[in-house]
This record gives structure tokens, C-alpha cells and sequence, in this order.
């Protein structure tokens, strides 16, 4: 069992709740597991991670009173759209509101930026692939969710190997402080380019852009800039 100890870290990053040293806790609303029960019991049954990467790595943390900090080692549980950062031989979840962005380094080398944005009544983390001057941002939702072939999800059956976490991920644009899924054909045209939709399905058709991958987005964005 995990005790939880609330307590400031360096100053900057507010209240955040610490756990003992080892794999934490994963996925209270997804798999309905207590909050007291280590997820490193079931981790050699359940195929992957609610984690965005395989592994920790070095990470900054802007906060939205103009403090940032960096961490040697840091992640995001995205199933339960959490932060977690290690130091000290523990793991701290942070405080989501205090969080205006997240900074990783790619293993290419790019900046993974991550926003914290409230959709559907929860902060949810999305990832920035392009910022339209004026006009909004592209985001990339990655997603982890708790899959069984037992039949009552409440319980995680520590011996079935169809228990894994899934991997998927959706287009969301982000443009008066409101941020909507992208969809496929003219609706997401029209809530990227507005009056211009009819422009961008010219520059789609001409250019046989397929608009199922960010690439294409990105493809096509990039564009009707130009």
C-alpha cells in the first residue's frame, strides 16, 4: 500500500501528492482500480502502460505564474491525464492547474509541447503540432485505455493476457478558447478555415491530399499559408 503525502516542491509547483518509490498507480476511472493499490502488481499480466512514453525522460514544466522548472525524469499518465515527475527515488503527480505547458525532447531532438485543456468536463493533455497565427492550433490527442476480455470492467483479471492498454489518438482545434475534434470531409474543413473551407477542398483535390494522417493536415495548412 501507498501513502500520499501533500507538500511543496522547490516553491514553484505547488500542492502535488507523492508516492513510495516503484511503478504508481494507474487508471482510477478506465479500470476502476482502488487508488491504494499498486499498478506493479498486475504490470507483468496487463501489456503496456497508461504512460505516453516508454520511459520517463527529461521534461520542463511551465507553470502558469511564469516559474518553470526541468526534471531529469518525467511523464504523462495520459489515462488518467496525469503528470508525474521523479526525484528523490519518488514519484510526484502534479497539480494540473497550475500547469500552462509541458516540454519534452523528442528522441529526433524536436520539443514536444503539451497543453493541459479542459474538454468534456476534464483537463486532458494535447499535444501541439501547429499554431495558425491569428486563426488557432492544431492538436494531436493521444489516448490509453484499459481493455479486458473480462466481461466486468470494474475488475482487472491478473491472469487473462487480453488484458492491455490501447493506443489511439484524434485531431482537435483549438481557436476561442474552445477546442473541437476534427472531422473528416468538408465539417473539418470548414471549422479550420471557416469562409475559406471551399479554398482548402480546391487545394485537397488538387494536390490529392488524403486528410487522414496529421501529416496531411499539416500538408494542407501549410498550404493555404503559403
Amino acid at each position: 500500500m501507498m501513502k500520499k503525502i501533500a507538500l511543496i516542491v522547490f516553491g514553484l509547483l505547488g500542492y502535488v501528492s507523492l508516492e513510495a518509490q516503484g511503478q504508481v498507480n494507474s487508471g482510477r476511472s478506465q479500470i476502476r482500480r482502488s487508488n491504494e493499490m499498486d499498478f506493479s502488481v498486475f504490470d507483468r499480466d496487463i501489456k503496456g502502460s497508461p504512460f505516453l512514453f516508454d520511459k520517463m525522460r527529461p521534461g520542463k514544466v511551465h507553470l502558469k505564474s511564469g516559474t518553470a522548472s526541468t526534471f531529469p525524469k518525467m511523464d504523462i499518465n495520459i489515462t488518467d491525464n496525469e503528470v508525474h515527475v521523479r526525484q528523490n527515488g519518488k514519484v510526484a503527480v502534479l497539480d494540473n492547474d497550475q500547469i500552462e505547458k509541458i516540454e519534452f525532447q523528442s528522441d529526433e531532438g524536436n520539443v514536444l509541447v503539451y497543453y493541459p485543456i479542459s474538454y468534456l468536463n476534464k483537463i486532458r493533455y494535447f499535444e501541439l503540432l501547429h499554431q495558425r497565427d491569428g486563426e488557432g492550433m492544431l492538436f494531436i490527442y493521444h489516448e490509453k485505455y484499459f481493455s479486458s476480455t473480462n466481461n466486468k470492467i470494474e475488475v482487472i483479471s491478473v491472469t487473462d493476457e487480453g488484458d492491455e492498454f490501447k493506443y489511439k489518438n484524434d485531431l482537435y482545434w483549438y481557436a476561442d478558447e474552445s477546442i473541437s475534434r476534427i472531422k473528416s470531409g468538408k465539417s473539418g474543413l470548414k471549422l479550420i478555415f471557416g469562409v475559406d473551407w471551399k479554398k482548402a477542398k480546391s487545394v485537397v483535390d488538387k494536390n490529392d491530399i488524403a486528410l487522414k494522417e496529421p501529416a496531411d493536415w499539416l500538408q494542407l495548412i501549410s498550404l493555404m499559408d503559403n
